[in-house]
């Protein structure tokens, strides 16, 4: 009978997964900046103006954010509730020991980051599987739970993948490439709610500073900024792959904060390079983001 209820309980773990690798975490979001119409109408643009509009940009946002975490956070909730019933499968199909194979959870995790880290989506969230591994051993809360999201995270990318079909070794893949695929707005939509599954999962379960969810916050800012607002051209073009490439850390974020520092010796905006003009922009913005948001 314990079997029997176990293996019931196991196949409605997975029924869940099925259901809800397939959902849109965004599907609750409107656009509606009117700021955005309401400035760009005007023949001269003030600083006020400019001011007002990214602090209106960013609080639509966080509003944004907000929906797609709920729903993620929601998702994760539920799988949680029969965590127990994927890790005893997983253990028992693999190894026969449940009891006694401590590292079981860890060898899991390993196993998923060395699947992302040969997938074509490793261009996209390399700072965010760097940081996980990073943080391997101790530093992980409730690892049965974070293996159970991590593998529904493995399952959405997947679905990703085929979704897309980027089934192209990512031998053959340019850089050109990679920003090709961010101009397509399905993938976008995926792209955006992949990162914050990651990030969510490193917020709820990984022991750290606080600083890499807030820094890497920028990247699906910006990937908002392509999907909604990049008619607009306030920002460079392309920014958000630009950060990407950056491969994000807390190491280089405090580089950046350096060379804006010295970089302020320049009156004229227009006179700083366009690396200048970048680090210039993720920093100012990476402020805003700090303060008028709740995480």
């Amino acid at each position: 009978v314990k079997c029997d209820e176990e293996s019931y309980e196991y196949v409605r773990f997975l029924f869940s997964y099925a259901e809800k690798i397939f959902q849109d975490f965004t599907k609750d979001f409107q656009f509606k900046n009117q700021i955005v119409f309401e400035i760009f109408d005007k023949d001269s643009i003030t600083i006020e103006m400019m001011n007002n509009y990214v602090i209106s940009m960013v609080d639509t946002f966080n509003e944004y954010l907000n929906i797609i975490t709920l729903n993620i956070n929601n998702t994760f909730n539920e799988l949680n509730n029969v965590s127990e019933y994927f890790i005893y499968k997983y253990i028992t199909q693999t190894n026969n020991n449940l009891i006694s194979n401590k590292g079981t959870s860890e060898t899991i995790i390993r196993e998923m980051l060395s699947w992302f880290k040969q997938s074509i989506l490793y261009f996209y969230c390399k700072s965010e599987i760097s940081y996980i591994q990073s943080k391997l051993g101790s530093h992980i809360n409730s690892k049965d739970k974070f293996v159970t999201n991590l593998v529904y995270v493995y399952f959405f990318a997947e679905r990703i993948i085929f979704k897309n079909n980027f089934l192209t070794s990512i031998m053959n893949i340019s850089d050109n490439s990679y920003l090709k695929f961010m101009n397509s707005e399905t993938f976008l939509n995926d792209l955006i709610s992949f990162k914050c599954l990651l990030l969510e999962i490193i917020k709820n379960y990984i022991i750290s500073e606080t600083y890499f969810y807030k820094d890497y916050k920028l990247t699906i800012f910006f990937l908002f900024y392509r999907k909604y607002l990049k008619s607009t051209e306030i920002f460079p073009e392309n920014l958000d792959f630009w950060i990407i490439k950056e491969n994000i850390t807390q190491e280089k974020m405090q580089f950046f904060e350096e060379n804006v520092r010295s970089s302020l010796r320049y009156e004229n905006f227009k006179e700083f390079t366009e690396y200048e003009r970048n680090i210039n922009i993720i920093i100012r913005l990476k402020q805003i983001l700090s303060q008028n948001s709740e995480h």
